[in-house]
């Protein structure tokens, strides 16, 4: 006879000991009951097109610099826009999943970490030359780039603190959040001509320890659900993996002449990145590569997944600037043609010699 069927499920008796060896719905279960409608999707088998993918992306002209964030279904269809163009650069993009925020940083004449949904959008952080963003929704805290630091905050900027530092010479080239197993995954050259370097640390940045170096390191992302670190490294570049502690380290998969913008979706069992002029996945052990959707003449700086579509941000109003951000060039031939213009300032060619 068959068996008798199996008691109740109880969500505590589901969770392992081990977070290593957590799946999608008990990290879910031991983080935020808030945060299990996003993974259960993978549980249930919905098609890749019920989700999201968000990305920040733009480019630089000779006087001016323009950036938007767009999204698409996680097979590349269906792309819009979230925000218009904005006279800004973008450098990440986070999605706060729970209360419907899309978090982005941005270099304009209000740089720092923006918060927006379909209300509008706001500057909650401020910040001298912002990068990528992560977001730890089960510990309420934002994490993002500035120079040569990693600096965190509350959701809404307030208790603004630095987790990690490198010298004035040093050049910081990406980080990845592991908030499962309460880590930072950094990488960075520490000086000039030093050998680039992977690292891992607490989430204050504390306890730091080199786990990979020899690769000019890129970006970097994190599967928590099987253990694994990625990166892009060397040139041209590859995307290899590792398990946290550094060990195993393999090759995943050639990626082309250029990529970034590293995104692991773990219950999809897919990674995602960007190679002039596409975003494109693969599987996690680099089978079944396919090009997604082109982004055109913009570069992309980050991608984030919405594999449930729970952010649900279609739109949001954010108008530009109030005055047009170009970087120092831009700026500054901005400024001279209103000058010409005004008649204040006569412009002379030099004289031959």
């Amino acid at each position: 006879p068959p068996p008798p069927p199996p008691p109740a499920f109880q969500a505590e008796d589901g969770i392992r000991d081990l977070a290593s060896s957590l799946v999608g719905s008990e990290m879910c279960i031991r983080d935020s009951l808030s945060l299990c409608v996003a993974v259960i999707v993978g549980a249930v088998g919905l098609p890749a097109a019920a989700g999201k993918m968000y990305w920040s992306a733009g480019g630089c002209a000779d006087i001016y610099c323009r950036a938007r964030i767009q999204r698409s279904n996680l097979d590349g269809t269906a792309v819009s826009n979230v925000t218009q163009y904005r006279m800004a650069i973008h450098g990440g993009i986070a999605l706060d999943t729970i209360h419907g925020h899309v978090y982005w940083s941005e270099w304009s004449f209000v740089t720092g970490i923006m918060r927006g949904d379909e209300n509008g959008c706001e500057v909650v952080a401020a910040a001298g030359q912002p990068g990528k963003v992560e977001i730890d929704l089960a510990a309420g805290k934002l994490y993002w780039v500035d120079n040569r630091r990693i600096d965190r905050a509350n959701l809404d900027g307030s208790s603004l603190e630095t987790v990690f530092q490198l010298g004035a010479d040093g050049y910081l080239t990406s980080f990845a959040l592991g908030a499962v197993e309460g880590k930072l995954y950094v990488t960075d050259e520490p000086s000039p001509g030093a050998p680039d370097r992977l690292s891992r640390m607490n989430l204050d940045g504390s306890g730091a320890e080199v786990i990979a170096t020899g690769y000019t390191f890129g970006d970097v992302a994190v599967d928590p659900v099987v253990g694994k670190v990625y990166w892009i490294a060397d040139s041209p570049p590859v995307i290899r993996r590792a398990n946290f502690d550094g060990s195993n380290v393999e090759d995943v998969m050639s990626v082309g002449s250029y990529a970034t913008a590293l995104a692991i979706d773990s219950d999809g069992g897919k990674i995602y990145w960007y190679g002039f002029p596409t975003i494109r996945r693969a599987n996690l052990d680099g089978t079944d590569q396919e090009e997604l959707t082109a982004v055109g003449g913009d570069y992309v700086r980050q991608l984030a997944l919405d594999p449930a579509d729970a952010t649900g941000v279609a739109y949001i109003p954010c108008g530009d600037p109030a005055i047009p951000a170009a970087g120092w060039k831009g700026v500054l031939a901005l400024c001279l043609l209103l000058i010409a213009a005004s008649g204040l300032l006569h412009l002379r060619r030099p004289e031959r010699t």
